[in-house]
């Protein structure tokens, strides 16, 4: 009877079941790679979008030197276009106060001139969460704008723009705060994969190289119409003087306010 019963195989029910099992458990991983490629293709397609929309503002960047306005708004629509639905909204600071630089949006209801009319708004954290992201030079997220700690500025601007959740990322030049871009959304509770931010300062970094350009380009056309004009007077002073030494009566009336020496 001992031995009869070792050699009892399993029962056909049994076999059943582990077939269903490894069915399964096939199917489960099957379901898991076409996940995972279908993830891979959504990366890669988001990646070649980030990478055509870095380059075309990098163009923009090397075509206008000497102002920031062509990149803002090449930066602004970019970003509206990448994180559709949404709105974006570059601001400066100056003069204790954020001024609007440029603004885009793929959601309906969002009036850029609404917006810009806004704007110069005072520097002053409690007014402003982008006056605090500047300040802290860190990112700020108001998930829901109805939210009672919401500032009042900021739950107007919400129900005029048509947009629940805002984002704001600060610009940063040599460790200190100079500016906004601010995101919004038209659902509440919305907020920006890791991934995303990262990418988000990517164009608040264009931004800032934007604004330097310019400002180097301004400076080295200002330094170079001084010394043109340095130089000019120079030279003219240089042809009155050998001119008057020809006529000894004019360069001793005049020989005070030049000199001949190089």
């Amino acid at each position: 009877m001992a031995r009869s019963a070792k050699r009892r195989g399993k029962s056909p029910s049994a076999g059943r079941k582990g077939s269903k099992t490894k069915n399964r458990i096939a199917s489960a991983a099957i379901r898991g790679k076409r996940r995972s490629v279908s993830d891979i293709s959504e990366d890669l397609k988001e990646a070649r979008e980030q990478q055509a929309a870095t380059a075309e503002i990098l163009k923009v960047i090397a075509s206008s030197p000497d102002s920031v306005q062509p990149v803002f708004e090449a930066i602004v629509t970019s970003a509206a276009k990448l994180f559709e639905p949404c709105s974006a909204t570059i601001t400066i600071l100056q003069d204790n106060k954020l001024y609007w630089g440029a603004s885009a949006a793929s959601i309906s209801g969002f009036d850029v001139d609404r917006v810009r009319t806004i704007y110069p708004i005072p520097f002053d954290v409690n007014l402003s969460p982008s006056a605090r992201a500047v300040l802290e030079r860190r990112i700020i997220e108001i998930p829901d704008t109805d939210r009672s700690d919401t500032p009042a500025m900021t739950q107007r601007a919400a129900a005029t723009g048509g947009f629940r959740s805002i984002t704001f990322v600060p610009l940063i030049e040599r460790k200190k705060g100079i500016g906004t871009i601010i995101f919004t959304h038209p659902e509440a509770g919305f907020r920006y994969s890791e991934r995303q931010l990262d990418f988000i300062q990517t164009f608040a970094d264009q931004a800032v190289i934007a604004i330097q350009n310019a400002r180097l380009f301004n400076e080295v056309q200002l330094r170079t119409r001084d010394l043109s004009e340095a130089l000019g007077q120079q030279t003219r002073c240089r042809t009155f003087c050998a001119s008057s030494a020809a006529h000894p009566a004019i360069f001793g009336r005049y020989s005070g306010s030049c000199s001949t020496r190089p």
